[in-house]
């Protein structure tokens, strides 16, 4: 029974009935064309991730499905209000900036990627810029100097919110 239950599986498994077509990928960039979005030789770390809809709703920027954000710090435990002057976020690849706004910066990179960065202050970039790959685009908002993008609900100490993405339709 076992050999005719193999004999009946196997071709199927071999000759696929239908044509499943994969979707076209985005353009992938080149390995080296970005960096992490701080000063080159300076450490940070991710204090929150890629969420699948299981601590947030679908339309969070944290969802994989809309681009999926990581929020970044320079240090463990940042607290509103401590001085964050010295911690600046830099252009993760080189590209125009397209977006801009009192707290964020968009960055597109062409080939249909972009880097979007949230809670910012003293931007140094104009909207139209050229910019080059770790160029300084501004600090982290503290959260009581420099507040943090209005509408923020989720994590509520100074960070960087990040995005890499390739152009969604």
């Amino acid at each position: 029974l076992l050999r005719v239950i193999v004999l009946l599986v196997l071709p199927a498994l071999i000759f696929p009935v239908g044509v499943v077509r994969a979707v076209a990928a985005v353009n992938v960039p080149p390995a080296d064309m970005f960096q992490l979005p701080w000063d080159l030789g300076v450490a940070w770390v991710a204090i929150d991730g890629i969420d699948n809809t299981s601590k947030r709703p679908a339309s969070s920027s944290h969802n994989y499905s809309v681009g999926g954000a990581i929020d970044f710090a320079p240090k463990v435990n940042m607290i509103k209000g401590e001085d964050t002057s010295n911690y600046w976020t830099t252009a993760a690849a080189a590209g125009t900036v397209t977006g801009l706004s009192s707290c964020h910066v968009v960055i597109d990179h062409g080939n249909g990627w972009s880097t979007h960065y949230y809670f910012l202050a003293n931007i140094q970039v104009k909207l139209g810029d050229a910019v080059t790959r770790n160029q300084r685009l501004g600090i982290i908002a503290d959260g009581v100097r420099n507040k943090f993008c209005p509408g923020s609900q989720e994590i509520n100490v100074p960070h960087l919110h990040f995005m890499l993405r390739p152009t969604l339709i």
